[in-house]
């Protein structure tokens, strides 16, 4: 169901080592340079905070040459260990993932603006501040975000638009329906940041195989049942949901600076709450996944719109379960909607 630009967020389903990063900026001849337009791509949005003050690091890029980048705000990436989760209450459907790295926090407003350099799209009275969740990114404005920052970090880039996996070839982030970037492809294989898939996502959320709950014979059994990220006991209902999430009932009105709810058993914060995440799933409401073992489960073939999880500082608590599910169109923008990325260990 497509949302309105006001956080009015109807869900479309039934209601049901950490590595230190820098979020790097190469200090290159038109590093920050964008494609013509394209700082324009939000127009009419709440004037972005200003990004905070950069500090300068030396890392050295996948081909050994060094790079002098430079973070307003550091991007801590935490291990996902490969594990198997039953998805639903059918014992038959289950999930294995790979290994992957998750960020340790969704991306905040200062990090949107230094590694894209496109203006904050965030409605300020729904923010504290620029280390907040950015919100109002639609699903085609985190697949620049990832690219950039995997080019910024001497990474291959995971995402193909337009025949190019540079941005700047891309052009204006669109707001409405775009079949050129509908089409953007996944190269599984690059080391880059993207989002997550929707089973990468729900296992991260459960605290994969350290999550509190019933693991047998290598399979989570019952982690899909946790009320929120962070759920000690997804067996007992009513759990504290409040010092986990920025929700309806605990929020204010407003999201709030990443990282300060208490984490979930991984040390992730906010996978409930705060705001909604996109993942790189297509969705057809009320479709339901495949039935039986899936593995490196990626999403239907077609579909109308793009998976989010969590929930938000807006909605009610069911919303917030790990097991919860919601979409929008790729294009929308809604100031209850964010991401997070994730990457290859």
């Amino acid at each position: 169901m497509r949302q309105s630009e006001t956080p009015n967020d109807r869900p479309a389903s039934g209601r049901r080592t950490k590595r230190l990063l820098a979020c790097a900026l190469v200090l290159a001849t038109g590093g920050l340079a964008l494609a013509a337009g394209a700082s324009a791509a939000f127009a009419g949005n709440d004037k972005p905070d200003a990004p905070a003050a950069a500090r300068h690091e030396v890392r050295v890029s996948e081909g050994g040459t060094p790079v002098l980048t430079t973070s307003p705000a550091p991007l801590v990436m935490v291990s996902v260990p490969a594990g198997a989760f039953q998805r639903d209450a059918d014992a038959a459907d289950t999930s294995t993932v790979s290994a992957f790295s998750m960020s340790e926090t969704e991306i905040t407003r200062a990090q949107w603006t230094a590694v894209t350099g496109l203006p904050d799209p965030s409605r300020a009275r729904y923010s504290t501040g620029a280390a907040d969740p950015v919100q109002r990114t639609n699903w085609y404005a985190a697949l620049v975000f990832c690219n950039r920052l995997s080019m910024r970090e001497g990474l291959t880039p995971v995402y193909t638009i337009r025949s190019s996996t540079n941005p700047a070839v891309w052009g204006r982030v669109p707001t409405r329906e775009s079949a050129k970037w509908d089409a953007a492809r996944a190269n599984w294989s690059a080391t880059g940041y993207r989002l997550p898939t929707e089973m990468e996502w729900m296992w991260a959320a459960m605290g994969a195989t350290s999550g509190s709950g019933a693991h047998a014979a290598g399979v989570f059994t019952n982690g899909y049942l946790k009320e929120f990220a962070g759920d000690p006991d997804p067996a007992a209902p009513g759990g504290a949901i409040a010092d986990y999430a920025w929700y309806g009932e605990s929020s204010g009105g407003t999201t709030h600076p990443a990282g300060t709810k208490t984490a979930n058993e991984l040390g992730l914060h906010d996978m409930s709450g705060n705001v909604w995440e996109w993942c790189w799933d297509r969705w057809d409401y009320p479709d339901a996944y495949p039935s039986g073992a899936l593995t490196d489960y990626r999403g239907a073939a077609s579909g109308r719109y793009r998976v989010k999880r969590g929930g938000s500082w807006y909605n009610i608590a069911s919303s917030c379960t790990v097991a919860s599910r919601n979409g929008n169109y790729a294009f929308d923008q809604n100031s209850t909607v964010g991401f997070r990325v994730v990457r290859r260990p």
